[in-house]
């Protein structure tokens, strides 16, 4: 079965975890805003988001914890650091990373490279803030594994991609619902 299925707006549930994986709620989002400095700035890919009592969904933020804590929404840190990397091709949301934990890392012991695989290229970095949690999980044998769901490019649609927004999940369990307005 494939990482996305699809459910009207009415039919959506809180993030879980049943036998056939953890399901996260998203939406698809595709949209421009202005940066502090007045550069243009394109948003596009997918969204996570949470039901309320009354059910509308509202948009995750970044570094929340999803489904029962086991996935967490984050950007990928350092991404200017690994510029022709993050700008290939196949690097867009719907793909699946690999994280390597960084023991020798000369910043953070506890780093959390994020590769793309068919490439083999760094993307970047786990950020600081969860990196020692992601890393402990990994060494305690967890499999992990991270999904690109969103990505932001400067100027426009087509613009140079500079930041990229990640899933990390248990490895094989992550499936994103797909919400569609009713």
């Amino acid at each position: 079965m494939g990482l996305f299925t699809r459910k009207s707006q009415a039919a959506i549930r809180p993030p879980s975890r049943a036998a056939g994986g953890i399901t996260v709620n998203v939406v698809e989002d595709t949209h421009s805003f202005d940066g502090d400095d007045g550069t243009r700035w394109w948003s596009n890919g997918y969204a996570p988001v949470h039901v309320d009592d009354d059910g509308e969904y509202h948009f995750a933020i970044l570094g929340e914890s999803l489904g029962d804590g086991s996935v967490l929404y984050c950007k990928v840190a350092g991404t200017r650091h690994y510029e022709p990397a993050v700008a290939d091709p196949r690097v867009r949301p719907g793909i699946t990373v690999e994280l390597r934990p960084e023991p020798n890392n000369p910043y953070d012991p506890a780093a959390v490279g994020v590769w793309e695989t068919q490439s083999g290229m760094q993307l970047g970095h786990v950020p600081a803030d969860f990196c020692g949690d992601v890393s402990a999980r990994i060494r305690a044998g967890e499999r992990l594994e991270g999904y690109v769901v969103r990505e932001i490019r400067r100027d426009s649609k087509s613009g140079p991609r500079t930041a990229l927004h990640l899933l990390v999940a248990p490895a094989d369990e992550l499936k994103l619902a797909l919400v569609e307005d009713s």
